[in-house]
């Protein structure tokens, strides 16, 4: 809400709504901030802050098509269709490595809060980044208003799955029992999930491409083939292959989930739906889909029905000092992290290759990769690591021997086991950066730096 020193005018909500053209005219606005007459509340176009990171793939393939959006916190009820979906306050642009990608009109034909980008073909990864700013002359008192916000990313010379998801509109089950639209959920936001509630941690919007969107049973078709739903029988989606080519964490091989198909049973929040037939429905290539990662058991409800969020290997999450959460490598040097010591800027980013991986497991449902002699912070114990006395020669910290049942302090203060380390054959490009304590959060534990 509003608070005492913010300029709320009437005459920059109208230019924020498209009512007029700057900020003195004379504006008569009614209650959904267009033509005149009833009295409009400042306070249903308001936000507090504007997200401090572009969702999307930051490893794009070429000659491909990715969708990418900001989000706002604290939204006024009139925010999301007045404002949000305005292109003129929305400035996108490019940084580097502009001749390897387009920036384009996004979902409705608008750069508004999302925007299409179309990457040409590379003969190896190329590094770029794009940004976007959002004015509106309104919401000037929001947290990162009026300021850069850039992406990183590194475009690959091969081919990758397309991601799966679902369409704007699709009803998020949040843990109050409320209902909120997926394009408009927000990282940090509680969602009930299988069994609990989880946290959101990114959120990862895509395009439909060639693809086909499918429902059940009559409904408008919502979602991609690839997208896992919970069955009386396990985990099972349309085109199961798809799910494990998209590289989806705990679908490895076709084992691990089946077919969906007429007569299963799917899990909802409130009772089970029997699936008497599937649609399916072709629309635009450029159509904006929605999915999110959360925490906890990687479930929440879409549409009531019961789902698996995409959780790709390797995106490790870095908690950082305003409590959101931001992809390891899309990192950068004076980024403000939260670390042992409360609130530290990010003084060097490195991302070396390494094939010492293992995967740890916890008891929160999270998992998380790194290299064997990475340093966590075990209670009663200390820095811990698989080769302790490696980590001790290599970072100068003492360490002790990390095991199964050690006990793990997350970034909330809850007590999380450890319960299984596996061993993860292959090379990985790896991440890492300081900070001057040395220390930050990963997956949501405190790690100790390798630099």
């Amino acid at each position: 809400m509003p608070s005492a020193g913010d300029n709320l005018s009437l005459g920059a909500l109208g230019k924020a709504v498209g009512a007029n053209g700057n900020t003195t005219t004379e504006t008569f606005l009614a209650a959904d901030g267009r033509g005149s007459g009833a009295t409009t509340a400042l306070s249903d176009f308001y936000i507090a802050t504007v997200s401090n990171t572009i969702s999307g793939d930051n490893t794009p393939s070429e000659s491909s098509s990715e969708g990418y959006s900001i989000s706002f916190t604290s939204a006024g009820g009139l925010f999301n269709s007045r404002i949000r979906d305005r292109a003129a306050n929305f400035t996108w642009s490019e940084v580097l490595g502009g001749a390897s990608f387009n920036i384009e009109n996004g979902s409705g034909g608008d750069k508004d809060y999302r925007v299409e980008l179309q990457f040409g073909g590379v003969t190896s990864p190329v590094s770029a980044r794009f940004k976007v700013n959002f004015n509106d002359s309104f919401n000037d008192h929001a947290t990162r208003y009026n300021t850069d916000i850039n992406l990183n990313m590194t475009i690959q010379n091969d081919s990758a799955a397309d991601d799966c998801c679902f369409i704007e509109g699709t009803q998020v089950l949040l843990s109050d029992g409320t209902y909120k639209n997926i394009e408009w959920m927000e990282i940090g936001e509680s969602v009930k999930g299988n069994s609990g509630n989880n946290t959101v941690l990114d959120l990862d919007p895509t395009l439909l491409g060639n693809r086909l969107l499918y429902g059940f049973n009559g409904e408008t078709p919502f979602f991609t083939a690839e997208h896992p739903f919970m069955t009386t029988e396990g985990w099972k989606s349309i085109n199961p292959q798809a799910t494990v080519d998209e590289n989806v964490e705990g679908f490895e091989t076709l084992s691990d989930i089946g077919q969906l198909q007429v007569n299963d049973i799917i899990s909802g929040s409130s009772t089970n739906f029997t699936v008497n037939n599937i649609v399916s429905a072709s629309a635009a290539s450029g159509s904006f889909l929605w999915n999110f990662n959360v925490d906890g058991d990687n479930t929440y409800y879409a549409d009531n029905y019961l789902v698996h969020n995409k959780c790709f290997v390797g995106d490790t999450l870095i908690t950082m000092a305003d409590g959101t959460y931001k992809p390891i490598e899309d990192i950068e040097v004076d980024d403000l992290v939260f670390t042992q010591n409360g609130s530290e800027k990010v003084n060097e980013v490195v991302s070396p290759i390494h094939n010492n991986i293992v995967e740890l497991s916890f008891s929160n449902g999270n998992s998380t990769k790194n290299t064997d002699d990475h340093p966590y912070y075990v209670i009663d114990k200390g820095w811990c690591s698989i080769k302790p006395k490696l980590s001790t020669e290599l970072y100068d910290v003492k360490c002790e021997q990390l095991e199964v049942g050690d006990i793990f302090i997350d970034d909330e203060d809850a007590q999380i086991e450890l319960l299984n380390i596996e061993k993860v054959n292959g090379e990985f490009k790896t991440y890492t950066f300081s900070t001057d304590s040395k220390t930050y959060y990963a997956n949501k534990l405190l790690v100790h730096s390798e630099i």
